[in-house]
């Protein structure tokens, strides 16, 4: 009276990432089969047919192993760049009034492998450690200079060293009767109001503005008619009627307006 069951094993192919293996089982539920191979899932790894899903003969099973990763990086965090226009500053004038800093920022990256192999990543927090410090500068827009004729508008400003010269031997290296004696080197007589200059740094014929930084009297408005040997980069010669008026003048530093 006893009942005889013949359970005949089939053959599945069982597949995990790139590895393939023929496997037999006399089970047809996925979770069955591979209980019976004795493998074991992970509590986020899943199948293709699902683990209560029966498999027909010869069919595959995909198992994915899934690792989750949570990765810590650090990430620098620009600094942003101010620009601040000022009527206190001359034209073309820039100045820095707070250097810049960077931040810095602690990222928690989750990232996902299924059977090795990335599969997605996410961001899930962010953590300013350092907050940036933005850089400040301020543009000069001021454009008028205030002197004895009124508001002068000017298109630049440059802080020049500045020295002085007149007609004696000392400072132009000729006398009276040499050629040239008396004139500039734009053909014109020398005189108060005409300088010298760097013809590369002022062309000849630019119509200027001398302001003293020393609290003395500005030389004030004068044309750059004349150049010299020793005239070079930012560097002006004022001319001056007399030796003594050139030795009480020396050198100095002064401000140089180049006017419109």
């Amino acid at each position: 009276n006893m009942n005889i069951i013949i359970k005949t094993p089939k053959p599945y192919t069982l597949t995990i990432g790139d590895v393939q293996d023929e496997v037999v089982s006399v089970h047809v539920k996925v979770k069955d089969i591979l209980k019976d191979m004795n493998i074991e899932l992970g509590e986020k790894d899943y199948t293709y047919p699902e683990l209560n899903d029966n498999v027909v003969t010869g069919g595959e099973i995909k198992i994915f192993k899934v690792k989750e990763v949570v990765e810590e990086t650090q990430e620098v965090i620009p600094h942003e760049n101010i620009v601040n226009n000022s009527n206190k500053l001359d034209i073309g004038v820039v100045k820095v009034v707070q250097e810049g800093k960077n931040g810095l920022k602690n990222i928690k990256v989750k990232k996902v492998f299924e059977n090795d192999k990335l599969v997605s990543e996410n961001v899930i927090e962010e953590k300013t450690v350092e907050k940036p410090v933005p850089k400040i500068v301020e543009k000069g827009t001021r454009n008028r200079l205030a002197s004895s004729r009124g508001n002068t508008r000017y298109k630049k400003a440059i802080t020049m060293t500045a020295t002085a010269y007149d007609l004696s031997y000392e400072s132009c290296g000729k006398k009276p009767g040499d050629k040239h004696y008396g004139l500039t080197a734009s053909g014109t007589k020398a005189r108060v109001g005409a300088v010298a200059v760097d013809p590369r740094v002022i062309p000849l014929g630019t119509k200027l503005y001398v302001e003293s930084l020393d609290g003395t009297k500005d030389y004030g408005f004068c044309i750059a008619e004349d150049t010299g040997g020793a005239i070079k980069n930012n560097k002006i010669d004022l001319f001056f009627n007399t030796a003594k008026e050139v030795r009480n003048f020396g050198r100095r530093k002064v401000k140089v307006y180049i006017l419109e």
